[in-house]
């Protein structure tokens, strides 16, 4: 699992979030990157072409709370399927 820039003290596997996940067929996978979440100033990105989702711990060093996470991955994984039914 890709952790770049991670210092969280929060262990991702309390949060309930899959590594990876089936959607219509296409297996997205879920990367953890502090880094390019900061960097673009998002607490998560959905990445159609590689089937990735990618979620961020901190934003700009302050941890971000359990619900904040979770609600981000479920806003992501909506992108996927609304993008999978033609939609963004």
């Amino acid at each position: 699992m890709n952790l770049k820039g991670f210092k969280s003290k929060k262990n991702r596997n309390d949060l309930k979030i899959p590594k990876r996940y089936k959607l219509f067929g296409t297996t997205y996978n879920i990367v953890w990157d502090d880094v390019l979440c900061n960097k673009q100033k998002v607490y998560g990105l959905c990445d159609y072409g590689k089937s990735e989702i990618t979620l961020g711990l901190t934003d700009d060093g302050d941890e971000l709370s359990s619900g904040k996470i979770m609600d981000t991955f479920y806003h992501e994984r909506t992108h996927s399927i609304l993008n999978r039914n033609g939609g963004t």
